[in-house]
């Protein structure tokens, strides 16, 4: 939670460990057990059994207000910021904008190629467009009939499904 930390929940038990403090924005893991979080500009590596952390280091070009974080199945990072999506190499440090100048409510990527994202209508309706994204070479495709409300957050499923929550609905997408 963002004033506790990294919590760490068994999900058949429900027992909770804390596991590091910290105000993260957004966490993402895999299923090596790889943990990776969102802290303001600064993506950090949480060792899941001990809860010590190391920050990916990257050059050139700044984070600031990082809103979520995801993994593609090859390990690449994506950040989303406030107004840019970037792919962060996390063994190398190597970041490289993938789309930038956006007005973005949530992200998610489905595998090494391909993104969804959340696009804010820039008028007055606060109905946001839902757009896939190719992440090699950055085109972006809507998707029509799939406007939501103030959504909060694009994740795919275990069947490749892309799931979006608005208001107090969950809506799943066939990509």
């Amino acid at each position: 939670d963002g004033i506790t930390g990294l919590i760490i929940v068994n999900p058949t038990t429900g027992a909770q460990r804390h596991l590091v403090p910290g105000q993260f924005n957004h966490v993402v893991t895999n299923s090596r057990g790889e943990i990776f979080a969102l802290e303001g500009a600064e993506v950090n590596r949480i060792d899941p059994s001990t809860g010590a952390r190391s920050r990916v280091v990257y050059d050139g070009i700044t984070l600031s207000y990082g809103r979520s974080i995801d993994q593609a199945p090859g390990g690449m990072l994506y950040v989303m910021t406030n107004d840019r999506l970037a792919r962060v190499d996390p063994a190398t440090g190597a970041i490289a904008v993938i789309a930038s100048g956006l007005l973005t409510e949530s992200f998610a990527v489905m595998d090494d190629q391909t993104g969804y994202i959340q696009l804010q209508d820039a008028g007055v309706s606060p109905v946001s467009h839902t757009y896939r994204i190719d992440l090699v070479t950055r085109a972006m495709t809507r998707i029509e009939n799939v406007g939501f409300n103030a959504p909060r957050g694009l994740v795919r499923d275990a069947a490749g499904n892309l799931l979006v929550g608005h208001g107090h609905v969950l809506d799943r997408i066939d990509p």
